[in-house]
């Protein structure tokens, strides 16, 4: 065997051997003992990952029915409520509602711990400062990062809730080695700085690395070019307690291409199924299901993600890393695609031809259909004037751009007081639904 496949089979046997500790604890647990029966899926007839496969996906409605029936955590609390340290809330982007998610002591490190591997690939080191902007409310991301920063000895200075002056003024201070935001918010901090005279690169000349999520190509690209740092995206989920998946240390756009965020497969069974039949993927457009090997108080086992992402199989990063791969800039998820004018339109087609724009900081779109009955395309910009393009100019090149990739041709106008999105903003929506 290679050393790669030798890697790959060390890892699947370790998967295996958690999985086996996963089962034996899902077995006595209301929630999945049925389900676990039903499909002859037991803890001591486990033989690889892959008999996982027998057990029928668990979906976001079947947890918030058992949490209806048995509030607040439902039937699938794997421990007693005096064990509870951490609660964690779904952001409820999907529209079905929260669930609610308990930590005990060691879930709670878990969740530090997949911050592991970004750390390191941005170059962080034990005592390096690590601000974000992200909040650390009840949401996993910003409540597992600052367990991931004492865990790796990486101060995490939160800077949520600040006023963007005051923020850059204490950045200004602090100098922190790495930076985490949404990538919108990263275009409104450098807009602030060119209005003083400076750039990034110049207030702040410790920095290594910036951290964000939901980047597309080349909004990647331009964040690198504007910060003058490498840009890593990373990928999670409430339900994970943490992230599932980061650049390693080329960044995300290594070369001026689109990278591969590696899975965390120590802690997390990934696995790419095709959305309809889920049949397994090997490489190319997927949903994820997603078990936690460590997670003990609201086990997670095979969960439906309904994530849409691009594959990359292992060893295809040019090294022997025996880890799955998800393109950078290909997250999103199958039900906010819409289909206009027989057209498929992705989010992430729009984020593409959009927020890689110099002059474009954010957007909203809409599908709605005029009084004429016809379908359109509406995508309203907040712009960063700092370009100095004209109004008509920008729109005609924004509006080429979005036909380019989805054969639909929008409407675009521009609004400066368009809102700062939230953590997981909703760009695109289908106002024909109602």
């Amino acid at each position: 065997m290679t050393r790669l496949a030798d890697r790959r089979a060390a890892l699947l046997s370790l998967q295996a051997e958690k999985l086996r500790r996963l089962l034996a604890r899902c077995e006595a647990n209301p929630f999945y003992r049925p389900r676990l029966e039903q499909a002859g899926l037991r803890s001591d007839n486990l033989r690889s990952v892959c008999d996982l496969r027998r057990f029928d996906p668990v979906e976001k409605q079947d947890i918030l029915d058992d949490q209806g029936s048995l509030p607040p955590f439902g039937a699938r609390l794997g421990i007693g409520v005096d064990e509870i340290r951490e609660v964690h809330l779904t952001s409820g982007t999907t529209g079905l509602g929260q669930e609610a998610m308990a930590l005990d002591a060691e879930d709670v490190e878990a969740s530090g711990a997949t911050w592991l591997p970004t750390f390191t690939a941005a170059g962080l080191t034990p005592g390096d400062l690590f601000a974000t902007f992200y909040p650390a409310t009840l949401f996993a991301y910003g409540r597992s990062v600052l367990t991931g920063g004492r865990v790796a000895g990486v101060p995490v200075v939160s800077m949520a809730g600040l006023d963007r002056s005051v923020s850059l003024e204490l950045l200004r201070r602090i100098q922190p080695k790495a930076l985490g935001a949404r990538p919108a918010l990263f275009g409104l901090l450098a807009e602030e700085l060119a209005t003083e005279g400076t750039t990034p690169a110049a207030a702040f000349p410790a920095l290594r690395s910036i951290i964000t999520s939901g980047l597309s190509g080349s909004q990647a690209m331009a964040l690198q070019e504007t910060w003058g740092v490498v840009p890593h995206e990373v990928y999670g989920m409430s339900q994970a307690a943490g992230i599932i998946a980061g650049t390693g240390s080329e960044g995300a756009v290594p070369g001026g291409v689109p990278g591969v965020m590696r899975c965390i497969e120590r802690q997390f069974i990934v696995e790419a199924v095709h959305p309809e039949t889920l049949d397994p993927v090997e490489e190319g457009e997927a949903e994820l299901l997603l078990t936690c090997l460590d997670r003990v108080a609201s086990p997670i086992l095979r969960f439906r993600t309904h994530d849409r992402v691009d594959v990359v199989p292992p060893g295809s990063y040019g090294d022997d890393t025996p880890l799955l791969g998800l393109r950078v800039g290909s997250i999103g998820r199958w039900d906010d695609m819409v289909k206009l004018r027989g057209n498929n339109v992705w989010p992430g087609q729009l984020d593409e031809a959009l927020l890689g724009d110099p002059g474009v900081l954010d957007y909203r779109a809409e599908v709605v259909v005029d009084a004429r009955g016809v379908e359109q395309l509406l995508v309203v910009v907040r712009p960063d004037d700092a370009t100095g393009s004209g109004v008509d100019a920008h729109a005609a090149i924004l509006s080429r751009r979005v036909k380019a990739r989805t054969n639909v041709r929008p409407s675009i106008s521009f609004d400066p007081s368009l809102a700062v999105p939230d953590l997981k903003p909703k760009r695109l929506v289908d106002r024909r639904r109602g």
